[in-house]
């Protein structure tokens, strides 16, 4: 009565929605390293000597995560404007170290790398969300990023690996694993 929905003794509740779960097994990480891995060492490879090029995410999907540090891998599909040659539409991965700060939406303007030779072969360059940074020297060519720290090997809290190629270069330097920031000094 007065709007209150009236159950009868035969009705059963709807079940509650499952919970996310909350553990991730050991080949699920493992996986999830790889392919993060394996972009780390082509966007290092098409930075060295591939384009830049500025494209707008047209569809982005939550793919992967690494549920023990908070990292995301996102699939994406952009429209990629080359300063030379036609534009066109590839597919990557994106991945997010930041605990979700820096989630890739529809719609945003990010830097990208590419193969000259095989535009297709794309990856979101190491500042993606800064393309203004990405692309500071030369749009049309290679862009040789300034380092601004000297960074350890080795994160001294964790003993994880640190990219040194990006995090001298980071305005911020930290910890892809732990997230803590890094002991630097000025290059």
């Amino acid at each position: 009565m007065f709007g209150r929905k009236r159950h009868r003794a035969d009705e059963t509740p709807a079940p509650a929605p499952a919970a996310p779960a909350l553990s991730q097994s050991v080949e699920e990480a493992d996986a999830f390293n790889r392919r993060c891995g394996i972009n780390l060492e082509e966007v290092a490879r098409l930075e060295a000597g591939g384009r830049k090029a500025l494209a707008v995410l047209t569809e982005v999907t939550e793919c992967g995560w690494m549920r023990a540090v908070g990292q995301r891998e996102f699939a994406v599909a952009a429209d990629v404007a080359p300063s030379e040659g036609p534009p066109f539409t590839a597919h990557f991965s994106i991945f997010d170290t930041t605990s979700g700060l820096y989630t890739p939406t529809v719609g945003q303007t990010i830097a990208v790398v590419y193969d000259g030779a095989d535009p297709p072969m794309v990856r979101a360059g190491t500042f993606w969300d800064k393309p203004t940074l990405e692309l500071a020297d030369d749009a049309s060519g290679p862009v040789l990023a300034v380092v601004r720290w000297s960074v350890p090997a080795e994160c001294p809290t964790c003993g994880a690996p640190v990219d040194q190629s990006t995090e001298s270069r980071a305005a911020h330097p930290s910890c892809a694993m732990c997230h803590t920031p890094l002991p630097c000094a000025p290059a």
